[in-house]
């Protein structure tokens, strides 16, 4: 029994695990919904797919690289790939049920980034006027635009 519980102590058997469970639950799923996907209409364009693979990690580039300016303006001295480790874990958080653990999560690891908890605030408070601010532009660049008619 103990054997059993060991297993679970390292992250890679942890990571191992979840991978298995969620390629279990998508594989479940099609077996599932096998009707819907085998009548599925399927178009593939080969331009479509590098459109969608060269716009697709965009928002999450331009998030991070934000996230990294944030930072740094705040005085901490934080790699990009750390910060990259940081904002990417602590995104996974936003899945768990409650939809906040993104913030409090990325907090706790820039705190064992040796940051001040709260500087990690005031960074997180920045990013949400960051977020408000873009999200204000695009919607002004839309009505303008006339896109809406």
């Amino acid at each position: 029994m103990d054997k059993f519980f060991l297993f679970f102590k390292t992250k890679k058997n942890i990571s191992i695990l979840l991978i298995c469970g969620i390629l279990a639950f998508l594989g479940w799923k099609v077996f599932n919904d096998w009707e819907t996907v085998a009548t599925f209409t399927w178009n593939f364009g080969f331009f479509d797919l590098l459109i969608f693979l060269i716009i697709l990690p965009l928002p999450f580039i331009i998030d991070v690289a934000a996230w990294h300016l944030i930072t740094r303006a705040s005085g901490e001295k934080i790699s990009f790939s750390k910060n990259f480790e940081i904002w990417m874990f602590s995104n996974f958080a936003r899945y768990l049920p409650g939809g906040i653990w993104q913030y409090p999560s990325r907090v706790i690891l820039l705190s064992k980034m040796g940051v001040s908890r709260t500087s990690a605030v005031k960074s997180l408070v920045m990013e949400s006027r960051f977020v408000i601010f873009v999200g204000l532009l695009i919607v002004l660049l839309v009505f303008t635009s006339g896109s809406l008619n």
